[in-house]
């Protein structure tokens, strides 16, 4: 039988209320199938574990490749704060798979109940229902695939989830992202599917009304909302979602979102010191410094920006960007530098039509902003950018 509960390091693991926390407080924002990948990896400290076991363990009957567990044990060590090179705590083992190398101590559950607030917290957040559980991971996989032909069946599985659990707050906030990653992509179309938006809203909202703390409901909201020109309280439950979680980089990235200015540089700038890979926190400070006429400045940080993305190409990272040369291609057609923006232009459209990345299929349309879908299909990633006109200020 596993044991309920685990410490390594700075962080303390809690089977029952499926948490990971830092220091004693701050909650580490794991995703379903990364706490599962993490408990089992702490179920075998110091075994080795397979790849096969792995996806025996963690993706039961999933069509799911080695490569995709790859990218979950990376995920899981860049929330770790681990590295792969001079691993603390997750080592690979060539060709076979992974250890779990820190020393481990075991805590045996208390067994007394728990108080009425953790009760409230784990029907809510959390759920009983194995089948709902299940439902719920397979929906943030399907979204997380970038694949905008898994969206539907994204939205079939978070359905199922809350079907099988009313309170289960965290697939309403889940169902609220796959139905927006889903409009996003009908944005270019004559009628955009406006009630895919007014859905998500009213799950996410849903899911904040069954769990006022859970921080990705609120960031959820936030970019909802902005797509419905709602920026001040878009901004408002963005700074919310900050304040339950301060070390998320997706938060501070959705407040950029929803905000202009200074507001956004700042918060653009706390994304990349939490998530340096994230090249598309570039795409939006850049927006500022063109909004500002500052094209010399728009050029550096969209430099910056377009070394990360064509590093996340060819390694094929989590979050491929994709826009960035386009708008340094922009920024130098504005500069009268006919041959670099070309230039530029020709580098995305030549991303979309080969090479490591997303498939055309999946980031070959482009919505209000001109950012493709590719970032439409991540949870917490729009497609364009408020700025003036859209309810904000332009400086």
């Amino acid at each position: 039988m596993p044991a309920g509960s685990y410490r390594f390091g700075p962080f303390a693991v809690d089977r029952a209320a499926f948490r990971v926390a830092r220091d004693g407080a701050e909650t580490v924002p794991l995703t379903p199938k990364l706490l599962d990948l993490l408990l089992h990896l702490l179920d075998h400290a110091g075994e080795l574990v397979t790849k096969e076991a792995l996806l025996d363990a963690v993706w039961p009957g999933a069509n799911v490749t080695d490569n995709a567990v790859a990218q979950a044990v990376s995920d899981l060590r860049q929330a770790l704060g681990d590295d792969s090179a001079s691993p603390r705590f997750i080592k690979t083992v060539a060709r076979r798979g992974y250890r779990f190398v820190a020393e481990v101590e075991t805590i045996v559950p208390s067994a007394a109940p728990p108080t009425p607030a953790a009760a409230v917290r784990i029907g809510a957040r959390e759920t009983s229902s194995l089948d709902a559980y299940r439902a719920a991971a397979e929906g943030w996989l399907r979204i997380e695939s970038l694949d905008v032909a898994e969206l539907q069946h994204a939205i079939d599985d978070f359905r199922r989830a809350v079907s099988l659990d009313h309170r289960y707050a965290l697939a309403y906030t889940g169902l609220a992202n796959a139905e927006f990653a889903l409009y996003e992509a009908t944005r270019s179309d004559n009628e955009p599917a406006q009630e895919l938006l007014d859905q998500a809203v009213d799950h996410a909202r849903h899911g904040i009304a069954l769990d006022d703390g859970l921080a990705e409901a609120h960031g959820t909201l936030a970019m909802l909302l902005v797509s419905a020109w709602q920026t001040a309280e878009a901004v408002s439950e963005a700074q919310r979602a900050v304040a339950i979680e301060p070390t998320n980089w997706r938060h501070h990235f959705r407040l950029g979102h929803a905000s202009w200015g200074e507001a956004r540089v700042k918060a653009g700038e706390v994304t990349l010191a939490q998530y340096p890979g994230f090249a598309f926190a570039h795409f939006q400070i850049a927006m500022v410094h063109v909004a500002r006429g500052r094209l010399q400045d728009a050029e550096a940080i969209l430099r910056r920006g377009a070394a990360v993305q064509d590093r996340q190409r060819e390694h094929r990272e989590r979050f491929p960007a994709l826009g960035l040369h386009w708008l340094s291609g922009l920024v130098s057609l504005a500069r009268g530098d006919a041959a670099s923006a070309l230039a530029a232009f020709d580098r995305d459209v030549g991303a979309l039509r080969s090479g490591p990345g997303p498939s055309s299929r999946r980031a070959g349309r482009r919505g209000r902003g001109g950012a493709p879908a590719c970032y439409r299909a991540v949870p917490g990633v729009p497609a364009g950018a408020p700025g003036p006109g859209r309810g904000v200020s332009p400086a």
